[in-house]
């Protein structure tokens, strides 16, 4: 078998792939024994050096990082050794550190936050699925909710602490005078499947979120004021503090139980969901390459963060519609993987299309939400807005589609039909827009939609509001 293997190295704010190297039999019998990983030659358009055996990269190829754009070298944060013109990466340099969803978490910057404000010791533990894990080692009892809202000041917003450990007692340490990791390790082991232990980390989740209620109340979630979002991290909670919940039970199953069930009768609900399930004589069994076929495929240049947006075409044609980095928009049906149209736009395409009547709504980097005709690729309008759009438009059942900005704005677009004169037949599309500002940070999530009385009430969620929004 004709099999080849290429390792691709690249970094988020160097947009991608920065290196890339072919294995080879050489490769195996010597750098791996000495714990080295090849990366190869620079890809076209990088620029590097190596400053005290780091790596760092350049070129003209940017991502914008924390709503800025980088610039200048960026430290990869690697260790690199250069041999017969290829690199080789032989380990990281600070560990003092962790990107999550493409942002650094510097565990420094949390230990001088506590020590300034609360004059104690602590530590950041990178847990299990880069789970931020805070203990504080101190004698006072310090509500946990107080502990969050002083940091949530001091800390940039991405800082969200899993759990937060009071460790009434010094800092362990071993023999060597180093951070004992082990016996921290023991404080977060996973929580056995029971009663008190369910109940117990939903009164936790719900103390931590700000969410009061009141002794012997019997109330479900979402009259608490949870929504479907808060729900869904509570699962995800769940499922950390208490692993072996999963064998038990599947996701939407618990999901479904959290969201319908009353607080105080949780465990009843989840106990039938167990008996209905040690009943049920369906094999439940996970993906796998035998049941997963490649139903179409195109070249679009670069990476892609879009999601593909299914639609029926005017012919009832099935077509699905997803961008790239390099500001392609392709259209091709299904199944049989012909290629429609495709659509260069000015910038990088994020935002997943969204269809609404017979036109497709998507967002670029070049700040404008664009109106394409959904059976030829025609451009037929755009919105400018007043920075970048990364949000995936939403429309309601009226045809208006909702879009968020990174100028803090929410836009609603609304195409409409009129003739032309009062004694034509011919009519004419015409497309308008209005804008609410709605925060001055950068608004990334797409709204959600809720129809009642022929009204469009949207909502989501930022650091400064997170009530709905009437349009």
């Amino acid at each position: 078998m004709n099999l080849r293997i290429f390792n691709i190295y690249g970094i988020t704010e160097q947009s991608c792939w920065s290196f890339i190297h072919e294995f080879q039999n050489e490769d195996v019998q010597s750098h791996y024994k000495m714990s080295s990983i090849p990366i190869g030659l620079p890809v076209p358009g990088t620029e590097y050096c190596v400053r005290q055996g780091q790596l760092y990269l350049g070129g003209k190829r940017r991502c914008y990082i924390n709503g800025e754009k980088s610039a200048g070298w960026y430290a990869t944060g690697d260790n690199v050794t250069e041999d017969d013109g290829k690199l080789f990466i032989s380990g990281r340099i600070n560990v003092d550190q962790v990107k999550i969803n493409g942002k650094i978490i510097c565990r420094h910057l949390v230990k001088n936050a506590i020590k300034q404000h609360f004059n104690t010791e602590s530590h950041l533990k990178f847990g299990h699925n880069k789970r931020l894990i805070l203990f504080l080692f101190t004698n006072a009892d310090i509500p946990e909710i107080r502990i969050r809202k002083e940091l949530s000041c001091i800390l940039p917003p991405h800082y969200r602490f899993d759990r937060i450990i009071l460790y009434p007692d010094r800092m362990p340490i071993t023999e060597h005078h180093k951070l004992n990791d082990n016996v921290l390790q023991s404080n977060i082991l996973p929580l056995p499947v029971n009663e008190s232990n369910l109940n117990n980390c939903i009164r936790e989740f719900l103390v931590v979120r700000g969410y009061k209620m009141k002794e012997g109340e019997n109330q479900i979630l979402t009259n608490l004021g949870l929504d479907s979002l808060d729900i869904l991290h509570l699962t995800n909670f769940l499922l950390d503090t208490m692993p072996n919940i999963s064998e038990c039970t599947k996701f939407d199953d618990l999901f479904h139980t959290l969201v319908h069930s009353p607080v105080g009768n949780m465990w009843d609900s989840f106990s039938r969901t167990l008996s209905s399930k040690r009943h049920d004589d369906t094999n439940y069994t996970c993906l796998n390459s035998d049941c997963i076929s490649v139903v179409s495929r195109a070249n679009l240049s670069l990476c892609v963060d879009s999601s593909p947006t299914i639609f029926k075409a005017a012919n009832l044609q099935m077509c699905y519609c997803i961008g790239s980095h390099a500001g392609i928009l392709y259209c091709g049906t299904l199944p049989q993987s012909t290629e429609v149209w495709r659509l260069q736009l000015p910038d990088r395409i994020e935002s997943s299309p969204c269809f609404s009547i017979d036109l497709i709504y998507v967002g670029c980097y070049d700040g404008k939400i664009y109106m394409i005709r959904s059976e030829s690729g025609e451009l037929v309008h755009s919105v400018q807005t007043g920075d970048q759009v990364k949000c995936t438009p939403v429309a309601n059942s009226d045809g208006e589609v909702f879009c968020g900005s990174h100028d803090g704005k929410l836009y609603k677009i609304k195409q409409y039909r009129r003739k032309t004169t009062s004694d034509s037949n011919v009519v004419s599309k015409y497309y308008d827009y209005e804008s609410v500002l709605i925060c001055v940070k950068p608004i990334v999530a797409s709204p959600l939609i809720f129809e009642k009385f022929y009204s469009s009430v949207l909502s989501f969620r930022d650091h400064f509001n997170s009530k709905p929004i009437r349009l």
